[in-house]
Parts: C-alpha cells; sequence; structure tokens
C-alpha cells in the first residue's frame, strides 16, 4: 500500500516532458494541483484496504444511524398522525366548550359546513352493588361520552369479539340504558357483559367492550375507564345539570368544496365571522393531538442530541485513528516531501481519503438510520396509536449527513495538521524519537471555525434552541476539562518517570 501511494504520488508530481515546474522545482506544487489528481492518489491509496480506520467508520456510522434514526421514526410518526389526522381527530375539524350545548342557530350553520357529530363527555363515579359506599357498594371513576348516531365521523369503533364493530357499536347504543365500556372496568368489578353498573339516577347495561376507539387520541386527558352511551342514556343519569362539568364537542366532516387545506386554514375566520362570540375552542386536521406532536418533537430532540454525543465521543476515536493513520503514512509522506510536494498538497490528498472513510461510514449510518421505523413497524406496529408512514424526509438525511461531516472534520483537522508541518528528514529519524508538532495558524483557525458550525448547527436545528445551547456549552466545558485532565497526566508521567529514572 505505502508502495502505491509512493509510485503513486511519483507519477502525480512528475512534470510531463517539455513543461517547465513551479520555482523550478520538480514536483512543487505550490501552485496548486488538479482535484481530479488529488483524487486519483487518495483513492488509490484507499484501495490497499481500510486498515487502521475500521474504528473511524464505526464511530462516524453510529453517531449518524441514531441521528438519522431517530429523524426518520419521528418523519415516520408525524406522517402517520398527519395521514390520518382525520380518524384521530374525529373530523376535519372540532370545536369544544364546556358547559354549554350549541343553540339552534349554531347548529344549523355548523350543518351548513358539511356533516356534523354531537358528544359530550363528563367524569363521574360508577356504582356496582346496593347501597352507598359505607354499606358496601364498589366505585370508580369513569370517563363518560354520549354520542349521537352521526359518530364516528371518520374511523369505527372496534367492539370485542364483534367482527368490524361498526353498526355493532351504533345498534348496541340504540338500546334503553346501553353502554358500550373498557375492558378494564369489567376487570375492576369482576362483571361480565349483561351486568349493570349504577350512574347517577339511572342503572346502565354493559353491551360491549371497547377495542378501539378511533378519536380518543384527540381528546382530553383520560382518567378512568371510558364508558361509551348514547345522549338519550346520558340525559336518563340526571347529570346534565346547570354548572355540570360537560364538555361538548361538535366534529365536522366538511363540505368537499371545504376539503383544502386552505380552507381549513381559514376555517376559523369564518366561524368568528359566521357566530360572534361563540365561545368554542377549535382544532383542525393537520395538527390532531397538539400534546403528542410536542411530546414526539421533544423525545426526537432528546435522541438527536444523545446521537450528537455518540458522535462527539466517538470523535476521540476518530483523532485517534487518523493519527494511527498519519504514523503509517511517515515514508508515504517522507518520499512526497523529498520529490518537492508542498505541504498544502500532503494536507489536500490526505484530507480527501479521510473524507472518504468518513463518506462511507455516513452511508452505512443513514442505512441503519432508515431501517429503525420498519424495525419499530414490525414490532411495536400493533401498540402504536397509528400506523407509522415509512421513508425517510430530506431534512432528517441533510442534518444526520451534516452532523457526520462537520463532527468528523472537527477531528482530523489537527492530526493532519500536523502531518504536513514534519519535515522529510525528521519523518525519516523518527523512528528513534518521537517529535511534537502543532498544526499551523491556518490549521488552528479552522478547527475553531468548524466547531463553532457544528455548535451554531446543533443549536439552529434543535427543536428547543435553549436546551441545544446548554447542551453545546456542557459539551464544550467537559472537553476542556478532560483535555486538562489529560495533559495533567501526561505531565505527571513525565515528573514519575524523571524521578524514578534518576
Amino acid at each position: 500500500m505505502k508502495e502505491d501511494a509512493a509510485s503513486a504520488g511519483a507519477q502525480a508530481l512528475d512534470p510531463a516532458p517539455g513543461a517547465v515546474p513551479s520555482g523550478g522545482i520538480p514536483g512543487d506544487t505550490s501552485g496548486g494541483m488538479p482535484g481530479r489528481k488529488i483524487l486519483a492518489m487518495a483513492w488509490r491509496d484507499l484501495k490497499g484496504g481500510l486498515s487502521g480506520f475500521y474504528v473511524f467508520v464505526a464511530c462516524v456510522a453510529l453517531g449518524v444511524a441514531v441521528i438519522s434514526g431517530v429523524g426518520a421514526l419521528t418523519d415516520a410518526l408525524t406522517g402517520g398522525f398527519r395521514a390520518q389526522g382525520q380518524v384521530l381527530l374525529g373530523g376535519d375539524i372540532t370545536l369544544t366548550r364546556s358547559h354549554q350545548r350549541a343553540r339552534e342557530g349554531e347548529v344549523v350553520w355548523l350543518r351548513e359546513q358539511g356533516d356534523i357529530s354531537e358528544s359530550a363527555s363528563l367524569r363521574a363515579m360508577a356504582r356496582v352493588g346496593r347501597g352507598s359506599e359505607e354499606q358496601g357498594a364498589k366505585q370508580v371513576m369513569v370517563e363518560i361520552k354520549a354520542v349521537d348516531r352521526s359518530y364516528p365521523l371518520y374511523g369505527r369503533v372496534e367492539l370485542e369479539g364483534t367482527g368490524s364493530g361498526g353498526q355493532d357499536f351504533r345498534s348496541l347504543l340504540d338500546q334503553e340504558g346501553a353502554a358500550v365500556v373498557d375492558p378494564i372496568l369489567m376487570e375492576r368489578f369482576g362483571l361480565k357483559l349483561g351486568d349493570r353498573i349504577r350512574i347517577g339516577k339511572a342503572e346502565v347495561v354493559l353491551k360491549g367492550l371497547i377495542k378501539r376507539e378511533p378519536d380518543r387520541l384527540g381528546g382530553r386527558f383520560i382518567f378512568g375507564p371510558r364508558i361509551l352511551m348514547s345522549h338519550e342514556t346520558l340525559k336518563s343519569t340526571g347529570l346534565i345539570k346547570p354548572g355540570s362539568l360537560i364538555r361538548w364537542t361538535y366534529r365536522l366532516k366538511l363540505n368537499p368544496q371545504g376539503q383544502s387545506t386552505d380552507e381549513i386554514a381559514s376555517f376559523s375566520d369564518r366561524l368568528d365571522k359566521g357566530l360572534p362570540a361563540h365561545g368554542f375552542f377549535t382544532r383542525d386536521r393537520r395538527n390532531p393531538t397538539p400534546t403528542i406532536k410536542r411530546a414526539i418533537d421533544r423525545f426526537s430532540q432528546f435522541l438527536t442530541l444523545v446521537g450528537l454525543t455518540a458522535l462527539l465521543v466517538g470523535g476521540v476515536g476518530i483523532a485517534n485513528a487518523v493519527s494511527t493513520f498519519v504514523e503509517k503514512k511517515r515514508k508515504t509522506i517522507a518520499t512526497f516531501k523529498s520529490l518537492g510536494a508542498a505541504n498544502r498538497l500532503i494536507f489536500r490528498m490526505f484530507f480527501v481519503e479521510v473524507m472518504m472513510v468518513t463518506g462511507l461510514g455516513v452511508v452505512l449510518g443513514l442505512a441503519a438510520g432508515a431501517l429503525l421505523p420498519l424495525v419499530v413497524g414490525a414490532v411495536f406496529g400493533s401498540e402504536l396509536p397509528v400506523e407509522i408512514e415509512t421513508g425517510v424526509g430530506l431534512k432528517s438525511v441533510a442534518i444526520a449527513v451534516a452532523y457526520g461531516f462537520l463532527t468528523a472534520s472537527v477531528f482530523i483537522l489537527w492530526p493532519l495538521g500536523r502531518a504536513q508541518k514534519i519535515s522529510a528528514s525528521s519523518l525519516f529519524r523518527d523512528e528513534l524519537g518521537a517529535e511534537t508538532v502543532r498544526p499551523g495558524a491556518g490549521i488552528v483557525i479552522m478547527t475553531v471555525l468548524l466547531v463553532g458550525a457544528l455548535a451554531g448547527f446543533a443549536i439552529l436545528t434543535a427543536q428547543s434552541n435553549r436546551i441545544a445551547l446548554f447542551f453545546v456549552i456542557g459539551a464544550v466545558i467537559l472537553f476542556a476539562v478532560f483535555f486538562g485532565l489529560g495533559r495533567l497526566a501526561g505531565q505527571l508521567a513525565g515528573w514519575l518517570a524523571g524521578r524514578l529514572a534518576g
């Protein structure tokens, strides 16, 4: 491998017959060498294998895999929520108001916009057994949701043991005093289908078990088992009274002309004009579950910072791998410099070579990250509230690629800068004693700029700039502390070696 690289360097640096070398020195490249020749030299050197670069590739691939995998999974979940926004919300638009049911004029206006479904939700106590609590009656808080025959506008309520459940659900609620409940309520009370529980002044018959409620995620936080019933059954309980904490929700399936994104976005303005002082809180299918969306974004940011941490920690391995690579290339570098190669050529050639290896690590990381949504969907698909959309967004890929190349560049400049500063004569005799060389001012400035670019990129692409800023500050402090401890340990080891030798 070394002989091939030296031969490639000699061929590249040897001027063509009749050419006048720059400055009169054969092979002097201070005027610059075409990029394709540098690329060919780097590629020829890499053809000998990736010996010494395996840790390098693993460090880059691991960090990029975490970042791209998190981005892909976030895109898949977000895409799933958007694609199924109508089902999760229960309509194209929902309007919610506490305490006060929609008046006749409001209902008429809403019906002009499309199909409408009315529901009422409240918390109550469900009891089993006769008498009060002190006399032995079992009770538990439940979440009641009363619906009309239009519910659900999108999706369907699935009941256990009844197949698809759509028509079965409606026909069950049409029965007098009937309700369908969460299975956990049956387990808690030790009940079976056909048994009765007491809610308010009425006895409710348990007719079915809820397997899936399409718009459950689009509602408020649930504190107890869900009970679905008709408005007539809820009225019979006597819980609808002035001052009762009832939440009235109206779901709209808009007319075809109102289905466009622009029409949905302007719905609030039309509502304000059509029903002044309406008091409704509205949401639409574009963001059916803001709470879950915020949770996904925060989870994504946390794991992205974890991936960036893995890249930064792996950066130490990257720097060590490049230093080892330079050590193995001492004779090659000596040959180049003996032929008149400028420092800039040495740096550019090995920088391109290391960037090629970085590209390999990035590609492997992206491939592994792209598989994450598929794995999560296959293993946990039945447990997820939505079907995830496979595919990786270009933004997530670009962020992962940028992190990979920026982090690698930060950690490879220093050892490559040291390589170009070592003279040819010292390279040949360095077998006997190591020589401490610092990179030039240009390399130091470029490293600082790249660190700043990496920090700025992490802050600008984060969901929370403040959290990302604290992360960057913490990372800088930790690196400074560990660098200081390393220098201190090295000086202490040198002092102890001198004392023992004396």
